[in-house]
């Protein structure tokens, strides 16, 4: 059966695909227009939701098919052209199919997406090359150029003097973006970025935006990347050999001790903290950063631990039954094993679907399995939460 989305929070432009523009304090289906209808459910030819991303008010979401071509869904505000259809900046509140790839480069198909505040980032392959699609608004040279709005392929040909690139990931915070471009001939995977770079979270030089796509310098030679999170002002990336790069502010702490760590499996961000998880069955997930909202998971008033501190797992799960992470801009979602969803953290839209909108300081029961019906993953965005079930 194809899978169903749940989702929960700010809603004001449709970002929910719920077919309303209410904020949503509840979890409640994403509707889907596909043969002339608007469904609860992805078409049946749909595997798997690949990726779910979000702007101020826009979100993407990305499938699999059954034969492996990759779909992407789109709902909400189109003011700045982030949905990418033209001739029309309308709002769209259920998600509909968006056919990049054919109007940009017939014939290549779509591989990835990332969303910054009002911008959209496409990656399009034709099996042997790969390209980024950047649209919506070009506010800090958020479209990897210094000219007006409107949709272009991102200018990579003066980075690697012709050595031929895909692109692993890309990853957008609300106003700068990195991608991970992998080099088969070198076999090792290098970053670039664009956009705001005052707190350094792009590396040297420190300017107030990266008009075009440069590689990030403030990296150990030969150093080969596995992933990238980003919150507002800062960038957090893994290695292959499990070490972690730390750029950019560290204000509120968002990225205290967190170069020290090895072994690191996976990073996230929200705007301000920074989420770890080590390699092991018994390793904690780890949060540092700011933590007036909750969004560390542990109590506000604890100072006498370090800022780089395991989060408060409730003992019935352990730190073992983590399977997803996912962070949105001040709160956090995470599955575990035994498919249920648990949240913490900033809650002003509803988006951890309490049915209330108090803040909620440690991790907490939001959704749990019901018959016929379990959670394959979580995705967070600017104060909404999905839950994809299948």
């Amino acid at each position: 059966m194809a899978p169903s989305v749940l989702a929960a929070g700010s809603n004001a432009h449709g970002q929910l695909g719920s077919g309303d523009r209410e904020d949503a304090h509840h979890f409640h289906s994403c509707l889907f227009y596909w043969d002339g209808e608007s469904r609860a459910r992805l078409p049946h030819y749909t595997t798997r939701v690949a990726r779910i991303v979000g702007g101020a008010n826009h979100t993407l979401l990305l499938t699999s098919t059954s034969d492996g071509i990759r779909e992407l869904w789109g709902s909400g505000d189109n003011t700045r052209g982030q949905l990418w259809a033209p001739g029309s900046q309308e709002d769209t509140t259920t998600f509909r199919l968006l056919r990049v790839e054919h109007l940009a480069l017939p014939g290549w198909r779509i591989k990835n997406v990332a969303a910054a505040w009002e911008s959209s980032y496409f990656v399009l392959s034709d099996g042997r090359r790969d390209a980024i699609l950047a649209t919506g608004s070009n506010e800090r040279c958020l479209l990897g150029h210094d000219g007006p709005d409107g949709a272009h392929l991102v200018d990579l040909s003066g980075l690697l003097d012709g050595v031929e690139f895909v692109v692993q990931d890309i990853v957008a915070g609300p106003m700068h973006v990195v991608a991970l471009l992998h080099l088969p001939s070198e076999s090792r995977t290098l970053a670039i970025g664009w956009g705001t770079a005052r707190h350094g979270q792009l590396g040297q030089p420190i300017q107030k935006w990266w008009t075009h796509p440069r590689i990030l310098s403030a990296l150990p030679e030969n150093a080969s990347l596995a992933s990238v999170a980003l919150g507002n002002q800062h960038t957090i990336l893994r290695h292959t050999d499990g070490r972690v790069t730390a750029l950019g502010s560290s204000r509120v702490g968002q990225l205290d001790g967190v170069a020290d760590l090895l072994d690191v499996g996976s990073v996230h961000c929200t705007w301000s903290g920074t989420y770890i998880r080590t390699i092991g069955d018994s390793s904690p997930a780890l949060s540092t950063g700011k933590n007036d909202k909750g969004q560390l998971g542990r109590p506000t008033h604890d100072s006498s631990s370090p800022s780089l501190s395991p989060v408060i797992l409730p003992a019935t799960i352990g730190n073992n039954a983590i399977k997803d992470m996912a962070c949105g801009s001040e709160h956090v979602v995470v599955l575990t094993r035994d498919g249920k969803v648990y949240g913490w953290g900033w809650n002003e839209h509803g988006n951890l679907g309490t049915g209330g909108v108090e803040d909620v300081p440690l991790p907490t029961l939001l959704w749990a399995p019901e018959e016929g019906a379990s959670a394959r993953s979580v995705w967070a965005g600017c104060g909404t939460t999905f839950i994809v079930i299948g």
